[in-house]
């Protein structure tokens, strides 16, 4: 019995050792002027480089070190390397600030190379953009105009759907297996004066990632890619106000806090100003041709380990020919986001999401009106979560459930023509795992299993072999017709080889 006491009382100790020798350190990284948080900044340990990681959206991180003091490298193309001196105890649990400088100095020589280098060698992602919104301004504009979508034409695999079109197609694939989400909400047809402009106002974006390779686990509906848009949260130290004049659009952006450090607001505007040139030619005075986008956010932090955002956005175009045409289209879509801390492990993304799109076009002929109107609406729950086990195991895991309305689009002829309309309800479960084999060796694994029903509401059909219908089929509304599940599974290795070099699978 003292021999099995002995024994236990060893284990115990040798564990206990164990699980005080690393310690988790979770930070975020901002930017010092303006306080907005910093997306893809490399962060890792001096003292051993395969110690590293990448911030996400809102410019947190997680680390594993073992106890003592250690050096903690931050690297981000067009700013100061940072080096902050950190050590790690039993009583080490409150979440590290860091704050970057952007680097204006002048060089006498400048070496371009691809933007986010070591994020890339780091990442076991493959296929993955960071878009900088700020390198944007550096790119030609189309009539004055910085565009997003243009930006990421420019990439490899990427393509234009054609001349003056706001659509891209990734990989040899279309432009509608994109999936584009601006603040968790889908966006469909994300282009202005049909297609010259993206929906997307570049003074409204904070950050964008462009996902054409292997799609994290969290996304759904992108056979090709997934577009994830976020947008300026607002500054909370001061007030700031932009504008500009381009030559067929002007806009406006006014951030600043409601409560200093505690609470920010964000709007931004544009809208052109085409149609109002238009009415100085007699011949086009009844014509119509016009667009506006309107952006707006809270951000409110309620204390260090909760913060609550609150985003709408708003865009419609407007095209008409007197009495004979009218062209109209646009989203709506509103986010209510909950940002969560349970400790230096593991952290929570509530998200509440409402979108729509719309359009509705008429044409009149021989006195005769035909219209063509159609919709498509969400509204959602998405419920993700981020649990840091150890450090080899990162776990990302979550839920999302969408009630879909759709309206086809018929030619309507005097009102007489039935639009059909459909409803479904789609429920999705997944779950990523970074794990690291080895110091050098990283695998990304992740499975999304899909419940996607069709509800009743609307009569179905069935068909023979010639498209003829045999019977019609009548359900209740909210009623499940029928249920399609579809697993997901995706997997991505990387092998470090050197600080700057890696091969990945």
């Amino acid at each position: 019995m003292n021999r099995v006491f002995f024994l236990t009382c060893f284990l115990l100790s040798v564990i206990n050792a164990m699980s005080q020798s690393t310690f988790t350190l979770k930070g975020q990284v901002v930017e010092e002027q303006s306080n907005h948080p910093m997306t893809g900044v490399t962060v890792y340990s001096k003292s051993n480089f395969h110690k590293g990681t990448t911030t996400d959206t809102e410019g947190y991180f997680t680390l594993s070190l073992p106890a003592g003091k250690h050096v903690i490298i931050c690297s981000y193309l067009g700013y100061f390397t940072l080096e902050t001196n950190i050590e790690l105890t039993n009583n080490s649990q409150k979440t590290l600030l860091i704050k970057m400088k952007e680097d204006t100095q002048l060089l006498d020589e400048v070496v371009v190379t691809s933007k986010g280098l070591t994020e890339k060698i780091v990442n076991p992602q493959i296929g993955v953009e960071r878009i900088e919104i700020k390198e944007m301004a550096k790119i030609p504009a189309l009539f004055g105009e910085r565009d997003i979508i243009r930006s990421i034409q420019l990439l490899p695999g990427v393509k234009s759907d054609g001349d003056g079109s706001s659509g891209f197609q990734v990989r040899g694939g279309t432009s509608s297996q994109n999936h584009i989400l601006l603040d968790d909400a889908t966006i469909y047809n994300a282009g202005h004066l049909m297609g010259i402009f993206s929906t997307f106002n570049d003074d409204a974006l904070s950050n964008a990632s462009l996902y054409k390779g292997q799609i994290p686990a969290q996304f759904g509906g992108g056979t090709s890619s997934v577009f994830d848009i976020s947008t300026k949260n607002g500054n909370m130290d001061s007030y700031n106000v932009n504008g500009s004049i381009g030559l067929l659009a002007a806009k406006l952006s006014i951030e600043g806090p409601i409560v200093k450090d505690k609470a920010s607001f964000f709007v931004s505007a544009r809208r052109t100003y085409f149609d109002v040139f238009l009415n100085f030619m007699e011949d086009y005075k009844k014509t119509k041709l016009s667009f506006y986008d309107l952006n707006a956010k809270v951000n409110y932090k309620i204390n260090d380990k909760n913060r609550l955002l609150v985003s709408v956005f708003s865009g419609k175009d407007n095209m008409g020919l007197d009495n004979m045409m009218s062209m109209q289209w646009g989203n709506q879509t509103a986010n209510v986001r909950w940002f969560h801390q349970f400790n230096n492990n593991q952290y929570s993304n509530t998200s509440f999401f409402i979108s729509s799109y719309s359009s509705n076009n008429s044409l009149n002929v021989l006195d005769r009106d035909r219209t063509l109107d159609s919709h498509i609406n969400h509204a959602g729950l998405k419920q993700s979560f981020d649990w840091t086990l150890n450090d080899k195991f990162d776990l990302k895991y979550g839920f999302q459930s969408v009630y879909t309305d759709l309206k086809s689009a018929d030619w309507n002829i005097n009102n007489y023509q039935e639009k059909e309309q459909r409803n479904a309800w789609e429920n999705s479960i997944w779950l990523n795992n970074e794990w690291k084999v080895t110091d050098a060796f990283t695998m990304l694994a992740g499975i999304r299993l899909n419940a996607f029903s069709v509800l009743g509401g609307s009569p179905y059909y069935e068909l023979d072999s010639n498209g003829e219908i045999i019977e019609t089929l009548n359900y209740k509304k909210g009623e499940i017709v029928k249920t399609y599940i579809t697993p997901e599974p995706r997997v991505s290795m990387n092998y470090r080889i050197t600080p700057l070099q890696s091969i990945k699978a």
